[in-house]
């Protein structure tokens, strides 16, 4: 490839920021921030820009994907150094949301913001709002979100397929009537509920899906994709307990009278642990094919007991921490940006420093494909992008950042 003068990049940048870029220029600018010497061409236009103090450059007052990449970088770029080098962030925003229009604060070097382009360019092809071709299978049929059903299962073993149904009273189940409300499901009393009834029921997500559950006591709890949870219709005895398998983003009502309990199975083994709270938002991922079970809180306090026979040495969590339980019940705690970790109930992916392994199992479980390794691969991965993304968009992005994948049919390999 020739490389461009500054003129011509700015031809390109111009072309992008009026939508009438097309798909050979667009990978050609996108090719630029790879070459050494265009860089530091770009470094020159990003301080023409900035000097404006507007980000003019990315348009990113008008643009979700960009307010989301820049907010993510501008936390970490201005984070507070400590003595032991370690940074302080600002407190989480909690949901993934548009920003407001934003002032641009100016990096001591322009070198320091050229992966907030990358990383813009990337989502913005990701999500579909440039003038840019997606990528589509051969028969032109893009393969979207799976759309496989949600199903609750009743306590005597009735199952209802939620997506069939419409809003409101869709079974009664002792002497609770199960309602469903936009995709969550509740429960509402009959007044006449027998004291010691001891019935559950259980909510599982297919590939694509996501769900909200509100418990009887009024916790919330968002499924993702593949997650089951089973849960009694009257919480009894001294604990609220409930179990998971997959992924779940849980909002405790605070009640220390009856402490809450999310019981968890170890991958790759027959032992089980406990997350156990009073009031609290945590994430729990415990995907068997993840090898791990991880407890990420947000808010409030948990313990986490990684055996069931409470043998090993339980751990308690403080807001940002994570908690990472292996099959052999070692624990291992983190600091974390909880801001990824539950991006998925905001609608988002959030590749946010992962692994190329775990960006597919995310890709495998939502879009119901098959992943085959004809090599391993150890790339760490950049960026966020809208779950609704047809998963041709995300392979050929991929591609283009130096990723060997091939879609074929349902089967992602990795070459």
């Amino acid at each position: 490839m020739n490389q461009l003068t500054r003129t011509e990049i700015e031809e390109l940048i111009n072309k992008y920021l009026a939508e009438e870029i097309s798909r050979e220029e667009f990978f050609l600018l996108w090719e630029t921030l790879a070459n050494e010497k265009e860089r530091e061409v770009w470094k020159e236009i990003i301080d023409h820009f900035m000097e404006k103090g507007e980000p003019e450059l990315l348009q990113l007052h008008d643009s979700e994907p960009g307010q989301i990449i820049l907010q993510q970088i501008l936390e970490k770029k201005n984070g507070v150094e400590t003595e032991n080098g370690a940074t302080d962030r600002k407190e989480s925003r909690g949901d993934v949301k548009p920003l407001r229009r934003m002032r641009w604060y100016r990096f001591s070097a322009a070198a320091a913001i050229l992966a907030v382009i990358a990383g813009f360019f990337l989502f913005h092809y990701f999500s579909g709002d440039s003038a840019v071709p997606h990528n589509q299978l051969a028969d032109d049929q893009p393969i979207l979100p799976a759309s496989e059903v949600a199903v609750l299962t009743l306590a005597d073993g009735t199952t209802v397929v939620l997506d069939s149904m419409n809003n409101g009273v869709i079974a009664t189940d002792n002497f609770k009537k199960v309602i469903l409300d936009n995709g969550q499901i509740r429960y509402q009393g009959t007044g006449s509920e027998p004291i010691g009834a001891d019935a559950y029921n259980t909510l599982r997500t297919p590939k694509g899906r996501q769900f909200r559950l509100l418990l009887p006591d009024s916790s919330l709890v968002w499924l993702n994709a593949e997650t089951a949870i089973h849960y009694p219709l009257h919480f009894n005895g001294d604990k609220r307990m409930v179990k998971v398998t997959g992924e779940a983003f849980f909002e405790v009502v605070h009640n220390p009278q009856k402490p809450f309990v999310v019981e968890f199975e170890l991958p790759g083994s027959d032992n089980s642990g406990q997350v156990e709270v009073l009031g609290t938002s945590f994430n729990i991922n415990c995907y068997e094919n993840e090898g791990r079970v991880q407890t990420t809180l947000v808010s409030g306090s948990v313990k986490i007991h990684p055996d069931r026979a409470q043998t090993a040495i339980s751990s308690t969590l403080r807001p940002g921490e994570q908690a990472t339980v292996l099959p052999d019940a070692s624990t291992r705690i983190v600091k974390v940006d909880t801001e990824p970790v539950t991006a998925w109930k905001q609608g988002y992916f959030n590749f946010e420093e992962v692994t190329l392994g775990e960006a597919l199992r995310q890709l495998q479980r939502w879009y119901n494909i098959e992943v085959i390794y004809q090599k391993e691969t150890n790339f760490q991965l950049f960026g966020s992008l809208s779950r609704t993304t047809p998963l041709g968009n995300i392979v050929e992005a991929f591609q283009k950042s130096g990723i060997n994948l091939q879609l074929e049919g349902r089967k992602l390999i990795v070459k």
